[in-house]
């Protein structure tokens, strides 16, 4: 019984859905910590009744993350803003290396090494004997080495600088990383590789680094916008790109030089957890002082987009790949027909022009199977909502769901919206009816996205 709410309280913190487990038994067996809890909670209190709030806020933090493990509330002076962690170094506990897919055949043990100042090499067991910066070689070998350290899922952001140490390499950020096949990867490439294995006399390919980004799932490739792929511009000389991959839940948005270049989300919404770790497969890189910071605040949970009952602060790109509050979802996905606020007229009053573009995915079940739920403003006059139902009888004789919402941006202008939730409700892509879009982004979600039966 004791196993059974432990693993109740993990799953509860990978899906705050799930209701929280009731770990009062179990804290009853393990009275250390609920020591050290009791003790938090008096220190925090101790701290705000003398004036120190910052201290408070961050010690009833430490409290609150222990509580929510064990599916207790936060403590009474908890708060969303609460200063920030600082970032510790990713390698704190040390590194290792495992298998790897598409970095084995070649793999050879040992081709990494730390340097006393934290900075990680893989692709070389010792440090280079030239000077300059690059050596002009670079062996075609497989090299992997990753965190001891399990990163937990939740809100938090890797960032370090990579420097290529040869005239080319290929190599990747390996996140996520729960066994050999399941991982994120963000790849790289630099350099000339003609050049790098002497068939070429001159480095033609400086400043620049290539950039994909994907998962290892299966679904990854068929479901669009599964692989990423970008090319950030360098100065010529600059042998290195900083990254920052800032981690919530189930996305990850991508980083380098303090631009941002991409997003992912992972196919099912799983929060992105497990080791950390660089790959090369041809030439060497030096990681510069990778560090890990965690952005968890454990009174809101940080994996959760769009709530359709609150005013939301992001604009409509955020709430990508992340799940919504507040709509039914299908074992298919669901498709969200949204009427915006507006300041004047009714919501549903540019809903005829829409009817011509919506009607294909609302009058074909076996093409488009998900469930439709009709989202209207809290604040909508009968007479208008009466009006909108009667305008949808005439397209489609199954009535629609509906739901309230009180938000108005990003939900912008006089057309309506469909927005497609997947079976999980993730938003995966939303367009106004008028948008190009709507059947670039969402219509294709509808089409190729189907339950795992």
């Amino acid at each position: 019984q004791a196993a059974s709410k432990a693993f109740a309280a993990l799953a509860n913190a990978h899906f705050p859905d799930l209701p929280p487990a009731d770990g009062s038994a179990l804290t009853a067996k393990l009275p250390k910590t609920k020591a050290l809890m009791a003790a938090l909670d008096e220190r925090a209190a101790a701290l705000a009744a003398a004036g120190h709030r910052a201290a408070a806020k961050a010690t009833a933090r430490e409290h609150a993350a222990l509580a929510q493990l064990f599916g207790a509330p936060a403590g009474r002076h908890a708060a969303a803003d609460a200063p920030r962690r600082l970032p510790r170094h990713l390698g704190g506990a040390g590194f290792d290396e495992s298998g790897l897919t598409g970095y084995e055949e070649r793999r050879r043990e040992g081709l990494w090494y730390v340097t006393p100042t934290g900075d990680l090499h893989v692709g070389r067991e010792k440090p280079r004997e030239n000077t300059g910066v690059l050596d002009r070689r670079a062996q075609q070998r497989h090299a992997f080495a990753h965190t001891v350290n399990w990163i937990d899922p939740g809100h938090y952001v890797l960032r370090g600088r990579v420097h290529w140490t040869t005239s080319y390499v290929s190599g990747a950020i390996v996140f996520g990383y729960t066994r050999r096949d399941r991982n994120v990867r963000l790849g790289f490439s630099a350099g000339d590789f003609q050049y790098a294995i002497g068939k070429s006399q001159t480095n033609d390919r400086k400043g620049s680094v290539r950039l994909s980004l994907a998962g290892l799932w299966e679904r990854d490739g068929n479901l669009p916008d599964g692989r990423r792929n970008k090319t950030v511009e360098l100065p010529e000389e600059q042998n290195w790109f900083e990254y920052e991959l800032e981690v919530r839940g189930p996305r990850v948005d991508v980083r380098v030089n303090g631009e941002s270049v991409m997003n992912y989300g992972v196919h099912d919404g799983t929060p992105i957890e497990g080791h950390v770790g660089f790959a090369t497969s041809t030439g060497a890189i030096r990681v510069q002082q990778p560090t890990l910071e965690r952005l968890d605040d454990e009174v809101s949970p940080p994996v959760y987009g769009l709530d359709i009952r609150r005013q939301p602060s992001g604009d409509l790109d955020s709430f990508v790949h992340l799940q919504t509050k507040g709509i039914p979802i299908g074992v298919d996905g669901t498709l969200v027909l949204w009427l915006p606020k507006v300041e004047e007229g009714s919501p549903g009053q540019k809903l005829g022009r829409a009817i011509r573009p919506l009607s294909r995915i609302l009058q074909h079940p076996l093409e488009y199977p998900q469930k439709w739920v009709l989202a209207w403003p809290k604040q909508m006059a009968q007479k208008d909502r009466d009006a909108v139902l009667a305008d949808l009888a005439d397209l489609r004789a199954e009535p629609m769901e509906v739901v309230e919402h009180d938000v108005g941006m990003p939900f912008e202008g006089p057309y309506c919206w469909v927005v497609f939730l997947d079976s999980q409700g993730v938003m995966r892509a939303a367009a106004e009816s008028v948008d190009p879009r709507l059947h670039s982004k969402v219509q294709t979600w509808s089409r190729k996205f189907r339950h795992r039966r």
